[in-house]
């Protein structure tokens, strides 16, 4: 059995996904995000270069009345919790960005920080709004 309507749960999954999206609107909430060194380097904006994480984010009703948001994007963890830690590289050949150059970079170990700029999270406003969508909802379908 269902309690809550279809149009209670698209609220809800609405509000979600506009919280989800203002978080890159202002590159990090309630907490501003680290700035990316591609970001200062060009003037833009944290985690917004091409679009592909924002645009690959679903929010979606799932069975049982659940809300369900995510991104299939394999780096998205990386950004949303951080990742600390060295790594090894493969010998590979690079193309130098200026020209048609490519040079042979030998197998080495890089160490990686890239701090967690948490995106896919629900601010305690919305949750305040959704609390509210939720008991009109309840009220709405035992008739109060």
């Amino acid at each position: 059995m269902s309690i809550l309507s279809e149009k209670t749960m698209d609220l809800i999954k609405r509000r979600i996904d506009a919280s989800i999206a203002q978080n890159f609107r202002k590159e990090g909430r309630p907490d501003k995000w680290k700035k990316s060194i591609r970001a200062k380097a060009t003037g833009g904006k944290t985690l917004s270069d091409t679009g592909t994480l924002k645009n690959s984010i679903v929010v979606d009703i799932g069975k049982r009345q659940q809300i369900i948001a995510g991104t299939g994007t394999v780096y998205a963890a990386v950004h949303q919790f951080g990742f600390k830690k060295t790594v090894d590289v493969k010998a590979h050949t690079r193309k130098l960005k200026h020209g048609s150059t490519t040079v042979n970079v030998k197998a080495h170990k890089m160490k990686m920080n890239i701090p967690a700029r948490p995106f896919l999270m629900v601010q305690d406003n919305d949750w305040e709004y959704i609390a509210e969508i939720i008991l009109q909802g309840v009220e709405n379908a035992f008739g109060k």
